[in-house]
């Protein structure tokens, strides 16, 4: 798992402040996915997807 201290570093040289959560929770990606999904954002034969 990614340890958010170096993720906050690799950012530092883009952004003025980084705020990084605790512990984030996957699931909620794949809600998020579902919902850009369903309004038709984009279009799935553009896209690249992970297996789930």
């Amino acid at each position: 798992m990614n340890e958010a201290e170096p993720i906050k570093r690799a950012f530092d040289t883009f952004y003025e402040t980084t705020i990084l959560g605790e512990a984030n929770n996957p699931a909620k990606l794949f809600d998020l996915q579902n919902t850009l999904d369903a309004f038709q954002v984009y279009s799935k034969e553009l896209l690249v997807l992970p297996k789930r």
